[in-house]
């Protein structure tokens, strides 16, 4: 036991009256040859030392089950014995100072755009690469993107990469993570249940977790099926997949209830249907058209009638029977 542990160990005892003469006399001798004021406790604000004696000596107090009792060779050996134990204390409490202290970790900050309904936002980020927000999505960029070049997203964007080696191009989903040098793709988080990463050009390399990835290439997707796990497969209609992003609204045999909720989407309107049980079905591409000029064309196919009132569209459709 080292002369520190000693010490501690003789005034415990001093405390619960238990200490031989010897320990006593030791203790005495010890605090009479300490420095009226020590380097240990300089650098401590007079006030901060003495709130931190009081609370030293209610704990020794306690610890010692020490009762109030008339002045006595006691009380003044406890008297010491506290001021050798805030001694102690402080000195450690200097030393702890002294060390250096583990830097706080710096909270990553965020960037983000978002785009609602009736229109395709496009965004140019700053090191070049172009992406393009479909309706109701977020994206959030890491604030220091030049090299750390990292987004978050909530939605559906296509993402056109400019190349660059030293940092690779990273989108962090909900259940996966797709990272590119260079290269275009798209990815789709709104259908219910699964995530889907569609490439356009390029290599695109997935990810779901430690240990399981995709590599895929033009043509190709990666997705989660119904059980969670992760797939990839042949794009086999990249007409439609890759149709908003060139601005075209695409049907083939959509119902009239795909249609309406891509044209709300589309044009950022509400439409009221009459006769929503109807079985028509309808196919056409209509690239960079007005929401009534849009209406017109679907009307050569599927006689409705419709009327538009500002943000208002009123559609009735034919039994199709």
């Amino acid at each position: 036991m080292n002369s520190r542990n000693q010490l501690v160990k003789s005034i415990k005892n001093l405390l619960r009256g238990l200490a031989h003469p010897e320990e006593i006399k030791k203790i005495n001798s010890w605090h009479d040859n300490q420095a009226e004021v020590s380097p240990a406790t300089a650098g401590i604000s007079e006030k901060r030392a003495k709130l931190k004696e009081k609370e030293l000596l209610v704990q020794i107090k306690e610890k010692a089950g020490f009762k109030k009792e008339p002045k006595s060779s006691l009380y003044a050996n406890w008297k010491i014995a506290a001021s050798i134990i805030l001694f102690l204390s402080l000195g450690s409490l200097y030393y702890l100072q002294l060390l250096p202290q583990p830097e706080s970790p710096a909270t990553e900050k965020w960037i983000t755009f978002e785009n609602e309904t009736g229109m395709i936002k496009k965004i140019k980020l700053s090191d070049g690469s172009l992406v393009s927000l479909y309706h109701r999505t977020k994206i959030q960029l890491a604030e220091n993107f030049s090299t750390n070049r990292t987004l978050l997203l909530d939605g559906q964007a296509f993402f056109e990469v400019e190349k660059d080696s030293l940092h690779p191009f990273t989108v962090k989903t909900a259940q996966l993570e797709t990272r590119v040098l260079g290269t275009s793709f798209l990815i789709d988080t709104q259908s219910e249940g699964t995530e889907s990463v569609y490439v356009k050009t390029g290599f695109v390399k997935v990810s779901k977790g430690e240990g399981i990835s995709a590599h895929i290439q033009p043509n190709e997707k990666a997705y989660i099926d119904p059980e969670g796990k992760l797939n990839q497969a042949i794009i086999t209609k990249p007409e439609e997949t890759f149709a908003w992003t060139e601005n075209k609204l695409v049907f083939k045999s959509a119902s009239m209830q795909i249609l309406v909720s891509q044209l709300e989407n589309w044009y950022g309107v509400t439409i009221e249907v009459q006769n929503q049980t109807s079985p028509c079905k309808i196919s056409g591409i209509y690239e960079a058209l007005s929401l009534e000029n849009t209406l017109e064309v679907i009307s050569y196919s599927i006689p409705i009638h419709y009327q538009i009132h500002e943000k208002n569209v009123s559609i009735q459709f034919p039994n199709c029977l």
